[in-house]
């Protein structure tokens, strides 16, 4: 019998650039570039086509430069492989002035108000 693949536990993350801004869900991953048909589409010279890709792995994600010609940064620093969370800065093709991109926590939506139990009308606090 196969095995049924394990759903990620990485947490929704909010990517932010320039352009807006992109929930990120752990069900997929992410692709990040030029490529009109990327998740995140960059237009900027210094970024590569297919540049980055942002993926959920098990309880964190993880970003991966895919060969990009000038680079991808995270915190400053060049990564081919990083682990990354909120409030980690992601820059694209230069350290200093790249694209950038933000991670942020995601603040769940509020809890839906319960309904009132039968034979009270709706809004009663009793």
């Amino acid at each position: 019998m196969a095995e049924r693949p394990v759903a990620s536990t990485a947490p929704e993350l909010v990517l932010e650039t320039e352009s807006g801004s992109t929930v990120m869900i752990p069900d997929h991953a992410y692709h990040v570039g030029r490529d009109p048909l990327s998740d995140v589409v960059l237009d900027d010279a210094r970024v590569s086509w297919h540049h980055a890709v942002l993926r959920p792995d098990g309880d964190h994600w993880t970003l991966l430069d895919e060969h990009s010609t000038n680079g991808t940064y995270a915190d400053g620093r060049r990564v081919d492989e990083r682990y990354v969370g909120p409030g980690c800065e992601i820059r694209f093709g230069s350290p200093g002035d790249g694209p950038r991109a933000t991670l942020l926590g995601r603040t769940p939506p509020p809890p839906e108000r319960p309904t009132a139990p039968r034979g009270l009308p709706a809004g009663s606090n009793c």
